[in-house]
This record gives structure tokens, sequence and C-alpha cells, in this order.
């Protein structure tokens, strides 16, 4: 037995020093890659950052990359290092000039993409109920629409309106609040048996799904006692839009509208075939 544990204790002691080695080697390439930036010896420099994957060995390849003059490839590993790392801004005291209007001028293009690539993923995140996760994606929405670069104005007011609505979604407290059922519909009187043709036969739309998310505590002090929106339906029973006819408070308001879009009904019908419809919805906040 002992004859049968004595390679597996050496192969452990061998992968041990391997790994040391390892991460020595590569803590000397950082090293070793900015004195060789310094001492202008640009190829040498790159071949070592290249290969390696943290933030300041990407922003030296970039910069080797430039100094060399090969703009194409320094444009693409500067688009790689803000795909990594979207709030990266260089200090105009330690990078060159151009280096630093050449990343300004990537993010600028980059920033509304990444930003809605992160909203949707938050978005998934938070239909998965994995809410701190979709907080974290949305947070950094946020933190994308402030900075100066983001510069589309239309995309900037809508993800933030989107975004802040699924925050406060997965962080809202529970104050219970009732969407109230809206009146049966009068049935629709029946053909006059001497006519050939009567009324349409119309139904109104039933609710399926209908989840009010829970009013904020911090909000609730100052908000109305109800909320009333006006929701279109389509002939496959989703909502298609949702408009508030009577206000709570701003915020709230924006997180009905947004849950709304998850609402499903059976749709409304005329003589049997689907129509589109609109629906009234009033939801009491009890206090």
């Amino acid at each position: 037995m002992a004859k049968l544990r004595w390679p597996l204790r050496t192969c452990g002691g061998l992968f041990l020093i391997v790994c040391f080695a390892t991460s020595a080697a590569a803590q000397g390439s950082e090293v070793d890659f900015k004195s060789l930036y310094a001492a202008a010896e640009y190829d040498k420099a790159l071949a070592l950052a290249a290969p390696l994957d943290t933030l300041e060995a990407q922003q030296y390849e970039a910069l080797c990359l430039l100094a060399l003059g090969r703009q194409a490839d320094a444009s693409a590993a500067i688009e790689e290092l803000v795909t990594d790392a979207p709030t990266f801004i260089p200090s105009p005291e330690d990078a060159p000039p151009r280096f630093v209007d050449l990343v300004s001028k990537i993010r600028q293009k980059m920033l509304p993409v990444i930003a809605r690539r992160t909203f949707t993923e938050g978005r998934e995140l938070y239909a998965e109920k994995r809410n701190d996760e979709a907080i974290l994606r949305f947070s950094l929405v946020l933190k994308l629409l402030s900075d100066p670069s983001f510069a589309d104005a239309n995309a900037r007011q809508d993800l933030e309106t989107l975004a802040q609505g699924f925050i406060d979604l997965a962080t809202a407290s529970a104050v219970p609040v009732v969407a109230a059922a809206p009146p049966p519909p009068a049935e629709a009187p029946a053909p006059a048996a001497a006519l050939p043709t009567g009324p349409p036969r119309v139904t109104q739309p039933v609710a399926l799904v209908q989840q009010v998310p829970p009013m904020p505590l911090d909000i609730a002090a100052r908000s109305s006692p109800r909320l009333v929106v006006v929701v279109q339906i389509d002939v496959a029973g989703r909502v298609s839009d949702a408009t508030v006819k009577e206000s709570a408070h701003p915020r709230y308001d924006r997180m009905v509208t947004i849950a709304a879009r998850d609402w499903r009904y059976t749709p409304a019908t005329r003589n049997g075939a689907p129509i589109p419809s609109e629906q009234v919805v009033t939801i009491q906040i009890k206090r």
C-alpha cells in the first residue's frame, strides 16, 4: 500500500510547486511589461501583456499597440477592455492623451449597447427570481446611464425608467394591495327570433395572471389610497400597453405599469372571434 501512495504524494507536491511558479511568473510578467513599456520596448511589453487577463494588462496591451502605430488593433483591444470593464476611464494624468481620447470615443459608441445588454441580463435574472443578481445588473445600467460618455438621450430616459422600476420591484417591501375586479359585463341581449341577424355577441376579457407588486414601505404614507391603470389587451390576451389614469405615487405607478406587461387575459371576443380590448384595473392600497 505504501508503494501506491508514494507517487500520489509526489504528484501532489509537484502540482503545488508548478502552481506557485506559475503565480510568481505572472506577477513577474506584470512588473516586466510595465517596465518595458516605460523603456519604450513596446514589442516586448506587448508580448508579456497580451496573454494576461487582468484589467491592467489589457490597458497596457492597448497602450503598446497604439505606441506601435497599430491603431485598428489598439481599438479592438480597447473595445474588449470596455466590454469587460465598462466603467473604466483612464486617468489623463497617467495615460497619453490619444489613448484617453480613443477610450472616450469607443466608450461613447459602446455604452448604449452594453447598457441594453446588461438590462436584458437583469430582466432575465429577475424573471428567474434571482433578485440580488438582477439588482446588481440594473444598478450597473443606472451607473452607465449617468456616465458623461452616454450620449443617447432617448435610450437613457427609457432605460433609466425601466431599470429603476425593476429595482423597485425587486426590493419592494410588502404593503398589501388588491386589484379590484371590474364589474361583470352585462350580457348582450339575445337576437329577436324574427330577425335574421342580431347584435354582435361580445365577451369581455378575464384576468388569468394579474400579479400586483407590493407598495414600498418608504412611500406608502405619501401615496394615494388607490391606483387606476388602463390596460390595452391584444387578441392573444397579452397587455400591449398600460397607462395610469389615476396616480397613487409616481414610483409605484412605474412599478405597476412594468409589472402589467406580464399580465395575461382570456381575450375579449366578438361573435366568438378574439378582438383587442381595454380594461380598467383599480388597485386598492390597504393601510
